[in-house]
């Protein structure tokens, strides 16, 4: 990967990963999976990412982890962010992140009849957060604030929908406090986003008022936390820097 340049070598990427798994070598872990996807996201590949997903049998990645489904889908948002909302680049996150939704239900990554509860990727409020930052994000900066395909109202009623809380980090180091605040500033800033497009009065902006209180709290704890990691080793950490624009 270091000597991935061009998009045509990134391009090539999924038939890289098939060869490897034809050839028996046993190199994709859950770790080294986790490390490709980063690279795809730090490189802007969000492309590559689709295509590694739906040539899951070829490549592995698979959407039926909640940690690595959260990660694809900041890695959607993550092109909207990176041009500070650009119109196209936001309607091109939100598709990208609605396809990754639509790959979720394939019987190849999480698909079933059968929900699997609490880890079930299809039920993470992070995952329909993201979906409703980019639909509110769009509908604010490119559409004059109107819900135009109602996709703001639609979202943010399946994130009231959901029948999971938010959960806290998995463990308060940098290494799980840092995506944990990325991902969750980024379902708040949709949410406090949302409700300058739904009107006040509507059962979903009232139900998404009170869900960014919970989660505005929670985050502020642990953002704190993160702070003070990031202080002491100087790092500049995404989670910090995800915060701080997004939330001030």
């Amino acid at each position: 990967m270091i000597l991935m340049k061009d998009k045509q070598d990134w391009a090539n990427l999924p038939n890289l990963l098939e060869g490897l798994k034809t050839s028996g070598a046993n190199v994709m872990s859950t770790r080294m999976t986790a490390t490709i996807l980063n690279k795809m996201m730090a490189n802007g590949r969000q492309e590559t990412i689709l295509e590694c997903l739906r040539r899951v049998k070829d490549t592995g990645f698979q959407l039926d982890d909640p940690e690595f489904v959260t990660r694809v889908m900041l890695a959607m948002q993550k092109r909207g962010l990176d041009t500070d909302w650009h119109e196209h680049e936001t309607a091109k996150g939100l598709r990208w992140a609605e396809m990754v939704v639509e790959l979720m239900e394939s019987p190849k990554h999480a698909g079933s009849r059968i929900l699997a509860g609490e880890n079930d990727p299809r039920l993470q409020p992070e995952v329909i957060g993201i979906l409703l930052e980019l639909a509110a994000v769009r509908a604010v900066k490119h559409l004059e604030s109107r819900d135009v395909d109602g996709k703001v109202a639609e979202y943010g009623a399946r994130l009231l929908g959901t029948p999971l809380e938010f959960r806290t980090p998995a463990d308060e180091t940098e290494y799980g406090l840092n995506p944990w605040v990325w991902a969750h500033v980024a379902v708040l800033h949709g949410i406090y986003e949302a409700l300058k497009v739904l009107e006040s009065s509507s059962e979903v902006a009232v139900g998404l008022q009170k869900k960014g209180e919970v989660l505005d709290a929670m985050l502020s704890t642990y953002y704190e936390k993160l702070a003070s990691i990031a202080s002491k080793d100087g790092k500049k950490l995404m989670g910090i820097q995800i915060y701080e624009k997004l939330l001030g």
